[in-house]
């Protein structure tokens, strides 16, 4: 079989060319798999809807141990350009990929002539990274605390769904000995626009303050992304206040009363003050 121009430029795997530099040897193996696993899903899910095996999505995600929200998710891929869904699923094709949130936004565009030209363009943007960026993140010596390990925890317990090591959330929460519900609140962090990701899934020191976990899960669920950029925004400038004003309390002089100061400190002190 030769080399077959997919709607982006990218090959099939048996093609000896090469593309943006990515030999037969595909770095961005790993992300096709798992987006084809994630179509696959989602063309599932919407065939149980369409056969009235289950009443909703809500009713879809509590058999399947998801959230509506990650159910909504993979279901909005379905909504690409067929030919872009061909190539997700076609196993021969390799080449870069966009990441998945970047697919959803993608199904989001009308008219699907538009959708193609954008996806050749992330496609092409994807190519020019270095192909590191695009793999699992490696196992450190240096362990991630906070926000980070919560994020490195979602990524991990949504990619064992997405390839069937588990099939809920509730059995990845027997295997880490804990509660499925936790499981889902950590995994619902991945519901947030990736721009929130990337400035939360940093060392504390370099993230905006006073944002909690908490915080986050509930602009999680928000649905509109404009919508969720605009609170996330609000929570920012809302932190540098707060901090601003910790900051103006611990370095603003205190005044001490003179109620609170002992009789025979005001008799000998010249500091304090002489109220006759």
């Amino acid at each position: 079989m030769g080399g077959v121009k997919c709607p982006q430029g990218t090959l099939r795997r048996d093609s000896p060319q090469v593309h943006h530099g990515v030999s037969a040897d595909d770095p961005w193996g790993e992300r096709r798999d798992a987006i084809r696993a994630r179509v696959l899903r989602a063309r599932a899910y919407r065939e149980r809807l369409d056969r009235a095996e289950v009443s909703s999505q809500a009713e879809l995600a509590q058999v399947e141990g998801l959230t509506p929200a990650r159910v909504s998710q993979l279901l909005a891929l379905l909504k690409l350009n067929p030919q872009i869904l061909a190539e997700l699923e076609d196993e021969e094709v390799e080449g870069p990929l966009p990441s998945e949130p970047a697919l959803r936004r993608i199904a989001g565009v009308r008219p699907p002539e538009e959708q193609r030209y954008r996806f050749r363009r992330l496609c092409r943007e994807a190519g020019a990274a270095k192909p590191s960026q695009h793999r699992p993140r490696p196992e450190s010596g240096v362990r991630r605390r906070g926000l980070q390990h919560l994020f490195d925890q979602a990524r991990r317990w949504q990619e064992a769904l997405d390839r069937g090591e588990a099939r809920s959330l509730a059995e990845i929460g027997r295997q880490e000995g804990i509660t499925g519900s936790r499981v889902a609140q950590v995994v619902m962090l991945l519901h947030l626009h990736p721009d929130i990701i990337a400035r939360m899934d940093v060392p504390a020191g370099e993230r905006p303050k006073g944002i909690t976990s908490r915080q986050l899960r509930s602009l999680a669920r928000v649905g509109d992304v404009e919508e969720q950029l605009r609170r996330f925004d609000e929570m920012v400038v809302a932190g540098r206040r707060s901090a601003g004003a910790h900051d103006s309390r611990s370095t603003t002089p205190q005044t001490q009363s003179l109620g609170s100061i002992p009789y025979r400190q005001l008799l000998v002190d010249p500091g304090v003050p002489n109220s006759s």
